[in-house]
């Protein structure tokens, strides 16, 4: 199981990576600076200080308390049915994975609000 869980987080930490050059904001020229005659080069420099963002970080904080959570909830239900060990166990690899695609979901959002900040900041009306 360990194996299994090392795999998912490496699938979502490489994935997480490349959300910075798929975050491309929809803008209005007709209200943006220069009429948004800049915006590739804006963008692009925006996405470079998007991926700042700590997403591995965050994936594995997300394990991490996932994890923990599942962990006692797991044991609290394992001691009713008479095996709290295996219990805590379960609920550790739950409680991780789900805690990776929630901490993968958080940096992806904040991945996407630098980016249209950033874009923002610069003069340009975002649409989305």
């Amino acid at each position: 199981m360990g194996l299994n869980r090392a795999a998912v987080f490496a699938v979502v930490a490489l994935g997480l990576g490349a959300c910075a050059e798929q975050v491309r904001p929809i803008i209005d020229p007709a209200t943006s600076v220069a009429g948004g005659r800049n915006y590739e080069y804006d963008l692009g420099q925006c996405q470079q200080l998007a991926k700042q963002v700590d997403a591995g970080g965050r994936t594995v904080g997300g394990a991490l308390l996932g994890a923990g959570v599942g962990a006692a909830g797991g044991a609290i239900i394992g001691a009713f049915t008479g095996n709290a060990g295996r219990g805590a166990a379960i609920g550790a690899g739950v409680g991780g994975l789900t805690g990776v695609v929630g901490g993968g979901a958080s940096a992806a959002t904040s991945t996407r609000d630098v980016v249209r900040n950033c874009m923002i900041r610069r003069g340009y009306a975002v649409l989305d």
